[in-house]
């Protein structure tokens, strides 16, 4: 199982080079999501949508006078991060191009719709603590949107699973999951960072979000950590959405294309799953970051830790821990050096 970690350039000419490069035989799976993109140092401003990234990776696979998105075998999948601004960018700078050259159906994609249950932010939540337990307005939206795009033989060739994590029971053929958490906090600590060190994981980022300022105080900042995307989807997600997604071919046949891989989490679960992985990533120093998650993740597991993350089989984690290898490129992003004091602590070595 290999993990394959690059630091993202123009996505125009790398997924270009993706498909001039890659076999025929294997089949792509695209994924979005701004929450795993975006900065966001709290859990009152949701990432946006990165509008040059969108029109990059819609001039890669969906050019009129080429396109390289297969119909018949890839797939493109969208997360609208709970944002109605951003589920209108997808649409119209994404899907769009792909409708417009005939590569996707004129709908342009089956959206599934992921409820979010909210304990989190309860009266004795762990994410913000409330003064009532009434309705209140000020809480992100409950639903989520997730765009599935693929060409009309690529659906018609999905045969029907039974889910095996998310909203339980049920199957592949239900456009809606519920009772949807973030992760949590346990889970978060395990990829934590010093402040300083998210500051340098988006230097030279575009701005989604309309504060950048930690909560930390100053006198704590030196010693509290963060998450460095909060709002990241918990690893059953990425699991489920492979099993309920992926096409009837081997999984050695199969390459998840993540454009926006966050923390590590999806790629933890691509591992574990069997599935390759490839991500596209902010620096250097993100690279660093995902191949520790994979590492913690794994280890957590393989002991017989449980978390939000999905980790139902020890015995399925512990084979995945020995057997994840991840390969990065010789060459990474001039002025991002590895620090070891500023990069999350890592787990003694036995």
């Amino acid at each position: 199982m290999n993990v394959d970690l690059l630091v993202r350039g123009d996505l125009t000419q790398q997924l270009q080079a993706l498909y001039a490069e890659s076999s025929s035989e294997f089949v792509f799976i695209f994924l979005i999501d701004p929450k795993r993109h975006g900065r966001a140092d709290n859990y009152r401003a949701m990432p946006a949508a990165d509008k040059i990234m969108l029109g990059q990776v819609a001039a890669a696979l969906f050019n009129k006078d080429k396109p390289n998105f297969r119909e018949d075998s890839d797939m493109l999948i969208c997360f609208d991060g709970r944002s109605v601004n951003t589920n209108s960018q997808i649409t119209k700078l994404l899907l769009k191009p792909g409708i417009e050259c005939k590569i996707l159906p004129a709908r342009g994609a089956a959206v599934l719709r992921v409820m979010h249950h909210h304990r989190e932010f309860s009266v004795n939540g762990w994410v913000r603590q409330r003064s009532c337990g009434g309705l209140c307005p000020n809480l992100p939206d409950p639903l989520e949107s997730v765009f599935v795009a693929a060409g009309s033989t690529r659906f018609k060739n999905l045969p029907r699973r039974e889910r095996r994590w998310v909203d339980l029971p049920g199957d592949n053929a239900s456009r809606g999951w519920t009772g949807v958490g973030l992760r949590t906090q346990e889970d978060l600590d395990l990829n934590s960072v010093l402040p300083q060190t998210k500051d340098l994981l988006f230097q030279g980022q575009p701005s989604t979000t309309e504060s950048h300022t930690s909560e930390c105080p100053e006198d704590e900042s030196e010693r509290v950590r963060v998450s460095c995307f909060p709002w990241e989807h918990s690893e059953s997600i990425f699991k489920e959405l492979h099993n309920c997604l992926a096409a009837e071919t081997s999984q050695a046949k199969t390459l998840i294309v993540d454009l926006t891989p966050g923390s590590g989490v999806a790629a933890t679960a691509a591992a574990r799953h069997g599935v390759k992985y490839l991500a596209y990533c902010h620096n250097a120093l993100h690279i660093d970051l995902i191949r520790e998650t994979v590492r913690k993740l794994t280890r957590a597991a393989s002991l017989g830790g449980e978390s939000q993350g999905g980790t139902s089989c020890a015995g399925e984690s512990a084979q995945g821990a020995q057997s994840v290898v991840i390969s990065t490129p010789e060459k990474t992003e001039k002025g991002v050096d590895e620090d070891p004091e500023v990069l999350s602590q890592s787990e003694p070595e036995n």
